[in-house]
């Protein structure tokens, strides 16, 4: 599919003040196709289709400013529309589109992912030492997903990072981040046009643990 972007910022080096507001566009998911098997039941392997989908829409908005000398404030908000993705019907091909919606007769099966919107804020600060070394640390929430059915819950974490700059042209950088993946139930939810899923298994999980490092050396000809 297709998309686009568009975006508008604004600076003040003097106080390294920068904020940014930007929109991606949706993008229409087509020929989502494949096949059916229904051997089980004695009706073979049948070609199948989904109705039209999209990926969603994203608006973010990214702000840093100075806050004293050597020191830097940043945070972001992004807004992800995964509503837009709730249960998409399944239908055989031969089936007119108009008649592949949710809880309708030709609907054989769905993919059912009822995803509300998803947040993400993240805020953190950051301070150069010296033309050497600086460094900076990052708390962010990542809202699941997920409310009620399937495993998409809410997530935090933790970020630093160091960077080393022993000559002008050349940068060592370490990152590493921990965090939590909160715990969650997943059962019986009713969604769109009185769409219930969840019926045949219903769970509990628990939290889990994030972690990532990562590293880099940048050089400059």
């Amino acid at each position: 599919g297709w998309g686009w972007r568009a975006g508008i910022a604004y600076e003040i080096p003097d106080i390294a003040l920068r904020a940014s507001l930007v929109y991606n566009s949706k993008v229409k998911l087509d020929n989502i196709s494949g096949t059916l098997d229904l051997t089980n039941v004695g009706l073979g392997t049948i070609p199948i289709y989904g109705s039209t989908q999209y990926m969603p829409d994203v608006v973010e908005l990214k702000l840093q400013s100075g806050v004293a000398p050597g020191w830097l404030a940043f945070g972001s908000i992004k807004w992800v529309n995964w509503s837009v993705l709730q249960s998409v019907p399944i239908c055989p091909v031969g089936v007119p589109a108009a008649l592949c919606f949710t809880n309708s007769p030709a609907e054989v099966t769905s993919l059912d992912l009822m995803y509300r919107d998803g947040w993400t804020v993240s805020g953190g600060i950051g301070h150069k030492f010296n033309d050497q070394w600086s460094a900076a640390g990052q708390l962010s929430w990542d809202r699941g997903t997920s409310h009620g059915y399937g495993a998409q819950t809410d997530t935090w974490t933790l970020g630093g990072g160091v960077a080393y700059t022993p000559k002008p042209n050349i940068e060592v950088r370490l990152a590493g981040a921990i965090g939590v993946m909160t715990s969650g139930h997943s059962g019986i939810l009713i969604g769109e046009n009185g769409k219930v899923v969840g019926a045949d298994a219903s769970y509990d999980f628990g939290n889990d643990l994030v972690t990532a490092i990562s590293g880099g050396v940048k050089i400059k000809f």
